[in-house]
Order: C-alpha cells, then sequence, then structure tokens
C-alpha cells in the first residue's frame, strides 16, 4: 500500500471524530463526553508521532533542510497550542488564549502541508484537530 493511501486510511477517521466532536451538540451528554476525550487523545497521540517522527526525518539527508525547518516549526507551533488553554495565566484573557490557540493551529497546519512525507499528516492533523477543539468549545457558558 502507498504512503498516500495509508495516510488517508488515518486521516479518514481522524477528521470523522473531530467534525463528530464538533457537530455534536445534539447527541446525549455522555457521548459528547467521550468524543471530546477521544479527541483530545489523538491530538496527543499526532504531536507524539510528529516529534517521534521527527527524529527519523532528522538524520534523512534526502529531505531538504527547508523542509526538516518547516517541520520543526509546525511542531513547535502545535505543542504550546494544545498547552495554552490548560496554562493559561491569571493576566491573559480567554479570547487573546484562544486567539493564540488559533494562531498556533493554523502555523501547525500550514507548516504541516509544506512539512517533510514522513511528518506531514501528524503535524497538519494536530493543528486541525486543536482548532477544531478551540472553535467546538462555548465560551462564556
Amino acid at each position: 500500500m502507498s504512503q498516500g493511501k495509508k495516510e488517508l486510511l488515518i486521516a479518514i477517521p481522524v477528521v470523522g471524530f473531530v467534525l463528530g466532536d464538533f457537530f455534536s451538540r445534539k447527541l446525549p451528554v455522555i457521548v459528547q463526553d467521550v468524543l471530546f476525550i477521544v479527541v483530545l487523545l489523538l491530538v496527543c497521540v499526532m504531536i507524539v508521532a510528529r516529534w517521534v517522527c521527527g527524529s527519523i526525518v532528522r538524520n534523512d539527508s534526502d529531505v531538504a533542510r527547508w523542509r526538516k525547518a518547516v517541520g520543526v516549526i509546525g511542531a513547535m507551533a502545535n505543542t504550546p497550542a494544545v498547552l495554552i488553554p490548560f496554562l493559561v495565566l491569571p493576566m491573559l484573557t480567554w479570547q487573546i488564549a484562544i486567539q493564540a490557540c488559533l494562531a498556533c493551529s493554523f502555523c501547525g497546519i500550514a507548516a504541516g502541508i509544506l512539512a517533510p512525507r514522513e511528518i506531514r499528516l501528524p503535524t497538519a492533523l494536530a493543528g486541525l484537530i486543536v482548532a477544531s477543539i478551540v472553535l467546538a468549545i462555548p465560551i462564556g457558558v
């Protein structure tokens, strides 16, 4: 099976879970909670997979240096995007935290598109998942 087909087989269920979480307002609360936990675990798995696969790409001499740098930038953008909501400082408002998360996650998506093939999927999906989580959570409830 080619690399593109493998990535597609991984990406479709992940995007399905993300969309399910995003549009789950009419589902029972327990299903919403389970979907949210699954999506949070998926983003953690994607970030860990990106850092693990990044060590393989780092030593690959066939990959352009700029692609390696973009992959590292994507990983460095996705990691704080996940941590910001948990580490919101009292001096920051939620509006600033949401904007920072979205900026980091969109940078992760863009970097994931340009990253080397081995880390493209986890980098882009991690950014997509974080952005969808931030956009799906109603603020001010």
